[in-house]
């Protein structure tokens, strides 16, 4: 086994790849996509420092921009990537407004020219600044992290090459659903308190302040039309006006289903690959296999239930397994199970000391499926 890096090896490693990307103009439009992998990794949470970073190469205030706005509690429950929205809107959008009484005015809608050498070095230059502070703040503040650091930007080849998907490309495909509505979806339905737009355009805002995963993004991207998708589970589960709760739980559902689908699609490579096998064999020998096969069968079918049977850390769990459709056939043969519900407890303890393993836990089966400090696994 070869002998694991120190500390200072990967920081020497590492370092002149950091210092290449910062300090080379040539690598400047790959700048959002490493902060984004860094923000997706807790490095800046809720946003704060780029919103920051965005404030001091504007010297734009939000609160004062949009008064009324601010006056109607918009920005009470914003973090830093929320605000970061309107400081946006504010410095470089071509706004329209709606007269309220009293004389004030709302914003009721705007358009940004991405395209403008103005805004496109503002990008630049955020971006930068921001992956220069975390390093910075890394190194300073907290030291103690830095291995951790180090070990996620052990992908910086990888973006720097292949890229990520942005959550930036996410909110126009977002903004794109919202304003290609048809007028007639801002008029409330009969007995309904709000109407189509603001409901989308509720859970829009809510969704702009989450630091999204790479596979949050791709859950999205899934979709025919995600917005459509948000506003139908949004009326499912009857939240009253509660965008924030309702965009959590589609995020949580929607991830879910993904993740759900990429195993299923493993495991029934499994399968087939046994019963591509299994075709080539005489015909008795396929006949003593009817069990293995119409178990296999079971499982799958289990497997693709999927919400709200299993949660997303167990479905990860079992996705990091080599061959999770066997794994959990003979998980099923060591207890002798007959029944479904039985068929999914062996699933379900499955995922759980799966995932305990790679979170370095020791799983306790007397603890009714919780880690020690309480947490699901």
């Amino acid at each position: 086994m070869p002998n694991k890096k120190t500390d200072e090896q990967v920081i020497g490693e590492y370092l002149p790849k950091i210092k290449a990307f910062t300090d080379t103009p040539i690598f400047s439009e790959n700048t959002e996509r490493v902060y984004n992998f860094l923000m997706s990794s807790g490095y800046d949470e809720g946003g704060w420092l780029l919103y920051n970073t965005a404030k001091s190469i504007t010297n734009v205030n939000v609160y004062s921009a949009f008064p009324t706005e601010d006056n109607l509690g918009y920005f009470e429950e914003l973090n830093g990537n929320g605000l970061l929205k309107w400081l946006t809107i504010a410095k470089f959008a071509k706004k329209e407004y709606e007269q309220l009484p009293g004389g004030y005015e709302k914003l009721k809608s705007f358009e940004i020219d991405k395209d403008t050498p103005e805004y496109k070095e503002y990008k630049t230059t955020l971006f930068l600044t921001a992956v220069h502070s975390i390093i910075d703040n890394l190194t300073k503040k907290n030291p103690q992290q830095l291995p951790g650091f180090w070990a996620r930007l052990s992908n910086m080849d990888n973006i720097l090459n292949n890229g990520l998907i942005s959550k930036d490309d996410l909110n126009e495909i977002l903004y794109s659903e919202l304003y290609n509505l048809p007028d007639d979806a801002k008029e409330k339905a009969e007995g309904e308190e709000y109407s189509e737009y603001e409901v989308k355009s509720g859970i829009l805002d809510a969704l702009y302040t989450v630091p999204l995963t790479d596979e949050q993004i791709k859950a999205f991207l899934a979709l025919p039309n995600i917005l459509d998708e948000a506003c139908e589970f949004y009326k499912y589960d009857g939240k009253d006006g509660l965008f924030f709760d309702a965009a959590f739980g589609f995020l949580y559902k929607t991830e879910c289903e993904y993740l759900t689908g990429q195993l299923h699609t493993k495991a029934e490579a499994d399968y087939d690959k046994y019963i591509t096998e299994i075709s080539r064999k005489p015909s008795d020998e396929i006949i003593r296999e009817a069990y293995t096969i119409n178990t296999l069968n079971e499982i799958l079918s289990v497997i693709n239930l999927g919400v709200p049977l299993f949660r997303v850390e167990q479905i990860k769990a079992l996705l990091s397994l080599d061959e999770p459709l066997w794994h959990l056939f003979h998980k099923w043969q060591s207890n002798d199970y007959t029944l479904r519900d039985d068929m999914i407890y062996v699933i379900e303890e499955t995922a759980i000391v799966q995932a305990c393993k790679l979170r370095n836990i020791d799983y306790n089966p007397d603890l009714n499926n919780e880690t020690e400090d309480g947490q699901e696994p």
